[in-house]
């Protein structure tokens, strides 16, 4: 009779939803068949990658043609890392977990069985002590591995990876160093050639040269002019006549967005040599794959 309840409803579905159904599997459609998660995803509470999803044989026990319509199904392939990094076995252990919907099952439908959906990130801070996905009191690398490691993303999926809360402020590109303990996070998703577009230093900051180059992100950089917010000092009416005593006080911070001929075409004497000689020459400053813009005055 189940064979029977899901063979009537196949029929009123286009015979090419299933041929073209592929790794996007109808769990609902299946409900009456299998009573437990792990009958084809016997591999998940092990670890197992051979037997985390069922094998096209497994399929043609009711696909056969004649019970039911053959399909095609090729279980779906790795795509190489991910930012991600899960442990199912650990999370069973860990978590005390018991049912696979605690984290699969479909918000929108509770009651039904074998409605399927992706973990939602909020799932995680049920137990993970954060106050959202992406706030500034994270550990990324708890539940992500560094950008660079993600060898599967490609640079489309870079580009979309969404941007943390703070992103969005206002002063954020004015105050965005790393705080101390958080410069691991910006390795989640961003490489040396994120910074090296603006930071004429960026061969001298620690900070950056900790992160890893990556030739996704160059490509993604290439050719995207800097950003440069003018600092509150900066606006002062008097800047001009301080700014030398600043400079002398935070060469680093001046580094941080001025090459040597920025200053060079005002500065000749011996009095600033000391200042110029810490900021980064104009060969220096050109990031490797991605170039500062020059600009004329």
């Amino acid at each position: 009779m189940r064979r029977f309840a899901v063979a009537t409803f196949a029929l009123l579905l286009p015979t090419a939803f299933w041929l073209r159904a592929g790794p996007v599997f109808p769990h609902a459609l299946h409900a009456t068949l299998f009573p437990t998660c792990t009958g084809c995803h016997a591999g998940i509470p092990t670890g197992d990658a051979r037997r985390t999803f069922p094998t096209a044989t497994q399929c043609t026990a009711c696909h056969d043609d004649t019970v039911m319509p053959t399909v095609t199904w090729t279980p779906p392939a790795s795509r190489g890392a991910g930012l991600l990094v899960f442990s199912h076995p650990d999370h069973l252990t860990k978590s005390g977990l018991e049912t696979c919907e605690t984290c699969h099952g479909d918000d929108r439908k509770p009651d039904a069985w074998m409605n399927v959906a992706r973990p939602a990130p909020q799932a995680c801070l049920a137990c993970h002590d954060a106050t959202a996905h992406l706030g500034d009191d994270n550990r990324c690398a708890t539940c992500h591995r560094t950008l660079a490691a993600a060898t599967g993303l490609t640079g489309e999926h870079i580009a979309a990876l969404p941007k943390p809360l703070s992103h969005a402020r206002a002063d954020f590109i004015s105050t965005h160093g790393p705080q101390t303990g958080k410069a691991a996070n910006c390795a989640t998703c961003h490489a040396r050639e994120s910074c090296q577009r603006c930071h004429p230093n960026a061969s001298r900051s620690p900070t950056i040269s900790a992160l890893a180059s990556d030739p996704r992100v160059a490509l993604l950089m290439a050719g995207r002019p800097p950003s440069y917010p003018v600092p509150t000092d900066h606006r002062r009416g008097q800047f001009l006549s301080e700014h030398g005593a600043l400079a002398r006080a935070s060469t680093v911070r001046c580094a941080a967005c001025h090459a040597r001929p920025s200053c060079a075409t005002c500065h000749a004497d011996d009095k600033a040599r000391t200042v110029l000689g810490q900021l980064p020459s104009a060969e220096e400053a050109a990031g490797k794959g991605v170039q500062l813009q020059k600009k004329d005055r």
